[in-house]
């Protein structure tokens, strides 16, 4: 919702999603479900074009933009399931002389190298990996037995299912209008 809300923000009204078939019960389907809601809490039309199986590379990224173009030629922002997929849709727009970010923003997900290698830099969401990591292996803790006990000698961790939710943030860089 973050990113849709930064572009429209900046004048985009013409947004599509470039994601992944057959994802699931994956977080690229969770990251198309958001980007629909942020969409639909706009008034805009949810663009969407699903391109390959996850997880969805650079060079199906760049094979995406000219069927997106067709499909929509009004389009002036593609929001990716992921930075590789971001990378590929650049490449591509430079390739055929589109200016980006003058007539086509372009936003990935993940912070990958990449996205702060490219020119023009990726505009992107930055997840926090190493938090991600350490809850992860807190869990995986707990769930063998070797939680950290209270004062009382007991374990603190419990078996019963829970989320933790880990914030991203958005990184605007040189693929968006600022």
């Amino acid at each position: 919702a973050r990113t849709v809300h930064f572009l429209a923000a900046h004048g985009h009204r013409h947004i599509a999603y470039l994601g992944e078939t057959n994802d699931r019960g994956t977080r690229g389907a969770r990251r198309r479900q958001g980007f629909v809601r942020a969409m639909e809490d706009l008034g805009l039309p949810a663009l969407l074009h699903d391109e390959a199986a996850p997880p969805i590379s650079m060079l199906q990224g760049r094979a995406a933009l000219p069927r997106m173009l067709a499909q929509w030629p009004d389009l002036d922002a593609i929001v990716c399931v992921s930075d590789p997929a971001a990378f590929g849709v650049l490449t591509e727009a430079q390739a055929m002389g589109i200016d980006v970010p003058g007539r086509l923003a372009v936003v990935g997900f993940g912070d990958f190298e990449v996205s702060r290698c490219c020119l023009p830099a990726l505009t992107t969401t930055v997840v926090d990996g190493p938090r991600i990591g350490r809850e992860t292996g807190q869990l995986l803790l707990e769930l063998l037995g070797h939680a950290p006990h209270d004062d009382h000698g007991a374990a603190t961790g419990d078996r019963k299912p829970r989320r933790i939710r880990i914030d991203t943030a958005l990184a605007p860089r040189g693929t968006t209008r600022a």
